[in-house]
Formats: structure tokens, C-alpha cells, sequence
């Protein structure tokens, strides 16, 4: 090789490597910059600023479209907004720029329980601690079996759930979510101590049926002063529904609620003891019980802590006042800023909407 072709080779070799490092700084800079974006969508996530951060997040994408975390944080904003299946699309799609990255598999855990697929949550929780075998992170571990208490409060493993709150505790113990899980687990025992087979049965089902509400309404409410025999007399009705026979189990509570106007028939003159009750439609319900028990009074009773907000209802929904009257009483509440009203109530839900239903008989003297 003469001397011209070797400069000229070496001039390539050159500037291949100028081309190299100048792609590669671009590279590094792009990564920076969506790390960037990325942490600004977590502290908008923290401050409940979800615009803000859904924009954050997609400029990290934008950026750079194999960046895992930012699809993860985009998994985190549809989470908080409770449109799960796009939450979990953006999870998935993390997971599969990036099978290590441990918080989309935590919030995948956590999207699967919000769906209510909790055995797809535990295996996500499962891979997380087997991932994190060889290291300390406590804070992550104790949000791990936090939400692994969430999960057996969830399907009423009370003894399960309370064990791994203790877990998440003693790795971290100002996780408030377990401090909350614990409690929660203790007052729902000390609820349930001593209560009739039928309540305790009830409390373990994750979604009660129209049947399990009038049993329940007989059970709680049948030896109130109220709905005694004698003075209910006068107003009872007769009142039948067609597709409850006298061999269900549920016969009597129906037939019970039906006469004392405490749920109502549906408009073809059935009862449908099978179908499931949603949270829109126990707040019609427990509107209805209310208007029976207050007549005069429904709108001005001394419990009432003022009108609630919730990001996914609005006016125009039929059951919009009636959700207004149950949580200014506490006979209906949610721990966030959404409803879920199409999500079937749970028996512990049920009982407990019933025992605040008694609390306040009680205090205006009819229990």
C-alpha cells in the first residue's frame, strides 16, 4: 500500500470514528434527557398533576422510543386514571423494552389487583421479590408485601394480610399502606367477631348479588323498632316477586324488603335475585332506604359532611344525587378520587355500608 492510500485509508478510519463518537454522544444525550423527562413525570405523578406528567412521559418516548421507564410512567398515569387496559398495554410494552426493570412489574402487580386478577398480580409480585433476591432495596421490598396485603385483604385472607403488612412494616415501618392495611384488617375482624353465620359467609365474597343485599337488609334490620311487626303493618304491601320462589334461600328477606319498600322491583316486575350489585346501583338503593326511614327529613340530617367530588362522575349520571346523599353520610365512600361506580360491591362493603345505615338509627333514636 503506497503512501497516498495508506493517508487515505487512515483519513477514513478517522472519520468513521468522529461519526461513531458523535452518534454515540447523541445517543447518551438522548437517554439523559429522557431520564429527565422521566423523573418530572414521577414528581407530576406525585403531585396529582396527571396532564403534566402523561406529557412528561411522552416526550420521553418521543425521545427515545425503547426507554422502559417512560412507558411504565405512562402505565402509572392510566393507573391513576383508572383506565386500566391502556395501563396495562404501556406496562407490558416496559416490560418487554426491559424484563428487569422492576417498577413496571410492580405496577403491572398493582393494575392486575385494580382489575381484580389478583392471582396475575401475585405471580407479578412473585417475579419482583425473586428479581430482588440478592438485594437490600427495603423501601421496594416493603411496597412489595404491602401490596401482597392488599391482594389477601382483597379476597378476605385476613390472617395472610395481616402477616404481610408486618413484613412491609418491619422493612419499612412508615409505609403508610401497610400501617392502613393493618388497621383496616383489624377493624374488620373486630367487625365480624361474634356476627351470625350468614354475615360472616357474606364478608368473604368479593361481589354480592340482589339476593345477598335483601338477606343482609333482614339480618341487620329486621329487629329494628322501625320494622317491627306492629307498627310496620300499615305500611307494608303486598308485594311479590314472580322469580323468587319459596325454595330460595332468600325468599323471606325478599319478600320482607319488598313489603317495607327497602329495595324496589325492577320495572318488568322482577327482583333478579341473581344479578350482581355495582356500586351506582347500591347508591340508588341506599337512597331509597333512606327516604323510607327519613321521609321528611333525608336532606337535612346532622351527618352530612357536604357535597364529594369524583373525577369519573359527573351530573348527568342517573345515580348522581343519590351518590351525593350516601358519602356526605359515610354510607359510601372510595379511598381516592374515583368512584368505579360499574365495580360489583363486595359483602364487606355491603356490611359495612349497613352498620353505618344502624349507626345513625341509632343516634336519632329509632334503633
Amino acid at each position: 500500500m503506497n503512501r497516498f492510500h495508506k493517508l487515505k485509508f487512515a483519513l477514513a478510519i478517522f472519520l468513521l470514528s468522529i461519526a461513531f463518537s458523535c452518534n454515540h454522544h447523541e445517543m447518551n444525550s438522548k437517554k439523559e434527557t429522557a431520564v429527565r423527562f422521566y423523573k418530572q413525570g414521577l414528581r407530576f405523578l406525585q403531585e396529582r398533576e396527571f396532564i403534566l406528567a402523561e406529557v412528561s412521559f411522552n416526550d420521553a418516548v418521543h425521545l427515545k422510543d425503547d426507554f422502559a421507564p417512560a412507558y411504565e410512567g405512562l402505565a402509572r398515569v392510566y393507573l391513576q386514571r383508572a383506565q386500566l387496559p391502556k395501563a396495562e398495554n404501556f406496562a407490558k410494552e416496559s416490560l418487554k423494552l426491559n424484563k428487569d426493570w422492576l417498577p413496571s412489574r410492580i405496577v403491572l402487580a398493582r393494575i392486575y389487583l385494580a382489575e381484580g386478577a389478583f392471582d396475575l398480580s401475585r405471580d407479578e409480585l412473585g417475579l419482583a421479590l425473586k428479581q430482588m433476591q440478592n438485594k437490600k432495596l427495603p423501601s421496594l421490598k416493603s411496597e412489595i408485601y404491602a401490596l401482597l396485603s392488599q391482594n389477601d385483604l382483597r379476597q378476605k385472607r385476613f390472617l395472610d394480610a395481616q402477616l404481610n403488612s408486618k413484613k412491609a412494616l418491619a422493612l419499612q415501618p412508615q409505609n403508610e399502606q401497610a400501617q392502613g392495611i393493618l388497621q383496616e384488617v383489624k377493624d374488620i375482624t373486630g367487625r365480624l367477631r361474634g356476627r351470625r353465620a350468614f354475615i360472616q359467609e357474606l364478608a368473604a365474597k368479593t361481589q354480592i348479588f340482589r339476593a345477598d343485599l335483601a338477606r343482609l337488609l333482614w339480618t341487620e334490620l329486621s329487629k329494628s323498632k322501625l320494622f317491627s311487626e306492629d307498627s310496620a303493618k300499615s305500611k307494608q304491601a303486598k308485594m311479590t316477586a314472580p322469580d323468587v320462589e319459596a325454595e330460595n334461600p332468600a325468599f323471606n328477606a325478599v319478600q320482607w324488603c319488598l313489603s317495607r319498600r327497602l329495595l324496589p322491583l325492577l320495572p318488568d316486575s322482577t327482583f333478579r335475585p341473581n344479578d350482581k350489585v355495582d356500586r351506582a346501583e347500591m347508591t340508588l338503593f341506599l337512597q331509597g332506604i333512606l327516604k323510607v326511614l327519613f321521609p321528611d327529613s333525608l336532606y337535612s340530617l346532622p351527618f352530612t359532611r357536604g357535597m364529594h367530588a369524583y373525577f369519573d362522575v359527573d351530573s348527568s349520571q342517573p345515580y348522581f344525587k343519590a351518590l351525593q346523599t350516601v358519602s356526605s353520610l359515610r354510607l359510601m365512600e372510595s379511598k381516592d378520587k374515583y368512584f368505579r361506580a360499574r365495580h360489583t360491591v363486595s359483602g364487606l362493603e355491603a356490611i359495612k355500608s349497613i352498620d353505618r345505615l344502624k349507626e345513625i338509627m341509632r343516634e336519632l333514636s329509632f334503633h
